[in-house]
């Protein structure tokens, strides 16, 4: 039957689905509707913020038991704003992504528009296109980024639970 779940201050809903026992298989269209922007960027730390609504689709499909995603999408729905910390880009001193990050300070963004991509080896791909502005740079001017973002995320995972156990080893060694 159809299902739906609240999701970072939104709606994520999906169709009546086909689940095949025997291979492990299906395919569904997960729908995201009204996501707060703020709570997506809230994962990240306080250095992050803003403000906006997201919607889109993330079509999945399950080959024996693996999860690929091919051609998600997800848009803003209406213009919002994305804050960096000043103590964030402050340490960035790189020629072009100085200047790129200084505009992240205070953007309003028009268009925010991110691609999805997941493979059956835990490859992500993200491909984010924003357009706006911020106010204090350049008078305005606009600005229109591309940033794509490639991830092994079984990898990542796996190297932040080893982080996390040696932390903890640490910590009892140290409280002993």
């Amino acid at each position: 039957s159809d299902a739906t779940a609240e999701l970072l201050g939104g709606m994520a809903s999906t169709s009546a689905f086909d689940y095949q026992v025997e291979d492990g298989s299906a395919e569904l269209i997960v729908t995201l509707n009204d996501i707060d922007l703020a709570e997506i960027l809230a994962l990240q730390g306080e250095k992050v913020s803003g403000s906006g609504r997201l919607s889109g689709t993330i079509p999945v499909s399950l080959r024996g038991n693996s999860l690929q995603i091919e051609g998600g999408s997800i848009s803003a729905e209406m213009p919002g704003l994305i804050q960096l910390s000043p103590a964030l880009t402050a340490s960035i001193t790189q020629p072009g992504l100085d200047i790129a990050l200084k505009a992240l300070e205070n953007f309003s963004y028009d268009a925010l528009n991110v691609n999805v991509s997941y493979d059956e080896n835990g490859d992500m791909l993200l491909g984010a296109r924003l357009e706006g502005s911020n106010p204090d740079l350049e008078d305005g001017r606009p600005v229109h980024f591309n940033l794509n973002i490639s991830e092994n995320i079984p990898v990542l995972l796996q190297s932040l639970r080893l982080q996390d156990n040696f932390t903890k080893t640490i910590e009892r060694r140290v409280l002993r």
